[in-house]
């Protein structure tokens, strides 16, 4: 699965760091989601510097599956 990491940049001072969940199958689908959800910003933010710094989608395998325990009585 992929999650998307996004640095923000307030008042060109501050850095911001968010993490999506690991919750997208592409890594297409990470950064479209993601640019659809940053387009949206109200303009009054924008104007107020508010920007996206840096922006990258991150893949993590899927955890090993456990395997199952027979009760050997």
């Amino acid at each position: 699965m992929w999650s998307a990491k996004v640095t923000l940049i307030l008042a060109n001072i501050w850095m911001y760091d968010f993490y999506t969940p690991y919750v997208f199958e592409t890594s297409n689908d990470c950064l479209n989601t993601v640019m659809t959800h940053l387009s949206i910003l109200p303009q009054e933010m924008i104007e107020n510097g508010v920007g996206v710094y840096k922006m990258s989608c991150e893949w993590v395998p899927p955890p090993p599956r456990e395997k199952p325990t027979w009760n050997k009585n």
